[in-house]
């Protein structure tokens, strides 16, 4: 993925199954945040959706991404929300 082709994104939600999807995206260069950290994002139909603590990823346009993950059953969920951050 390049910066260029997902400036509009600013939430993503996904379930993984795959061990080698995991390890791509557990690959990319971030920053743990603590767990009293929140970030807001903003989902599609304009409603806004809060994580705390996760890793932060940065784009190199200077957008900032929070990743979370969860277990939900046998899956692990990945939830993204993506803010500027100064």
């Amino acid at each position: 993925m390049t910066s260029q082709c997902h400036q509009n994104l600013t939430y993503f939600s996904i379930n993984i199954n795959d061990p080698q999807s995991l390890d791509t995206i557990l690959n990319l260069p971030y920053e743990t945040i603590n767990d009293d950290v929140e970030r807001i994002g903003r989902l599609p139909n304009n409603d806004t959706i809060a994580l705390k603590g996760g890793n932060d990823i940065k784009r190199n346009d200077g957008i900032t991404g929070t990743i979370n993950f969860e277990w939900r059953f046998d899956k692990m969920n990945l939830t993204m929300v993506v803010s500027r951050i100064e």
